[in-house]
């Protein structure tokens, strides 16, 4: 997914930034995604989440297509084309109530996608760096003999470098080594 790889991923799922920060990357992303999904084959299996807070509200929404994860099946794989091809981003970025959604599905491998806007007032994304590795951490906690995480999270930021450090710190820290985090420019 968008030249990262996700090494013997059976359980894929894709969590995207829903907000208005996306308004510019959001054809490419549908598209991105789509292809993806359209190179997924059974016995894998995958689902898409969404997060955002929309305008004038307080609460995160979460948006999943299939609720659960869904067979990599021709069916399967139109239908998520078809439902990512109808998202509009509107509101604020809520990273981490997409990945609390994405990891209660136990998949391999989670793609996190958002888009580099710069922070106003704190500085920080979300909940901020230290809050959203801690809860990462207690969601999804390294194996004591092996380091190793039951999921591997890879992080693409577009457009620019995340000003917030975020979404590094997620790639290093829940990623597989080198190649966990992508920044996508423009060209």
């Amino acid at each position: 997914f968008a030249g990262i790889q996700g090494q013997r991923a059976q359980r894929i799922v894709y969590v995207i930034d829903g907000s208005a920060a996306m308004v510019t990357t959001m054809p490419f992303l549908k598209d991105e995604i789509a292809r993806s999904v359209q190179r997924l084959q059974p016995p894998q299996s995958f689902a898409i989440v969404v997060f955002r807070r929309p305008p004038g509200s307080g609460e995160a929404v979460v948006e999943v297509f299939g609720d659960s994860l869904r067979d990599a099946t021709p069916r399967n794989r139109a239908a998520a084309s078809e439902w990512v091809q109808a998202l509009r981003p509107a509101g604020s970025s809520v990273p981490l109530a997409g990945l609390r959604r994405g990891l209660a599905m136990h998949p391999d491998v989670i793609f996190l996608v958002t888009c580099s806007i710069p922070r106003s007032g704190r500085g920080q994304w979300g909940e901020g760096v230290e809050a959203t590795l801690a809860e990462l951490d207690r969601l999804n906690p390294a194996d004591s003999a092996t380091g190793r995480r039951d999921t591997v999270i890879k992080a693409v930021q577009l457009l620019d470098d995340d000003p917030t450090g975020l979404l590094p710190a997620i790639a290093e820290r829940h990623g597989d080594g080198e190649g966990s985090y992508r920044v996508l420019e423009r060209r």
